[in-house]
């Protein structure tokens, strides 16, 4: 039997920025799964190439939006960092004029970052996703004729086992860097495998054989008779 795309993937997961990202991916691999291409040797056309590279690029910001920095300074002095940030923040905190909007355009970092945060854990915790197979949106794709569509299809499945196996997965709202880092690098391989195999140019179409226009032609060896011999030959 053939093993599960998804094994070893933790269903139960409380960190909310984990399941952030698993559900991005899965939304990724749900395009996939309705691509018309799994019947080509190998690749996809341009805008398909596209358009993956482009969600990539979504859950790559998403990771960086929900990774946790700790602090703006430059960590010479950390109690000096921290007092600083503390007084950043209680400014921050009594202005009446800004506007979310603009902390996110400045570039701020995300609160929760900062400020000593809740563990926040689903009453159940559970991914509200069936990953046996029997799912039509996640099925499970063996034995497909396009090796590199399932070789990023795999891929996306190894990323989200990866995900909910993050050190942070218990609880929480962000990601520490070394497991953002680890995201990152998914992430590369995904990209890799659009850049090496995606786009119009590295597509291949599958052979359908060698079909005889003929079946019943006099030259065609059966299994029972011999060959007819050619013509003008003095027969035995």
């Amino acid at each position: 039997m053939l093993q599960n795309s998804f094994a070893g993937l933790r269903q139960k997961v409380g960190n909310s920025a984990c399941v952030a990202l698993i559900m991005e991916l899965l939304a990724i691999r749900m395009d996939i799964v309705l691509a018309g291409e799994w019947d080509d040797a190998s690749g996809w056309g341009d805008p398909m190439n596209e358009h993956l590279a482009e969600e990539l690029g979504r859950v790559r910001n998403t990771g960086a939006l929900v990774t946790n920095h700790q602090s703006d300074g430059d960590g010479t002095d950390e109690l000096a960092d921290q007092k600083a940030l503390r007084e950043k923040r209680a400014r921050e905190a009594g202005d009446e004029n800004q506007k979310l909007l603009e902390r996110y355009n400045d570039g701020n970092a995300l609160t929760a970052d900062d400020i000593q945060m809740p563990a926040i854990v689903s009453a159940s915790g559970w991914l509200p996703f069936d990953f046996s197979g029997k799912d039509p949106e996640i099925p499970q794709m063996h034995g497909k004729k396009n090796v590199a569509l399932l070789a990023f299809c795999n891929m996306i499945d190894s990323t989200c086992t990866m995900v909910s196996n993050l050190t942070c997965q218990g609880s929480g709202q962000t990601l520490p860097v070394n497991d953002a880092a680890r995201v990152i690098a998914m992430l590369d391989s995904l990209m890799a495998i659009l850049v090496s195999k995606g786009g119009t140019k590295k597509r291949r179409d599958i052979a359908n054989g060698s079909n005889f226009t003929q079946q019943a032609a006099d030259d065609v060896v059966g299994i029972d008779i011999e060959p007819a011999a050619p013509a003008g030959s003095v027969p035995n």
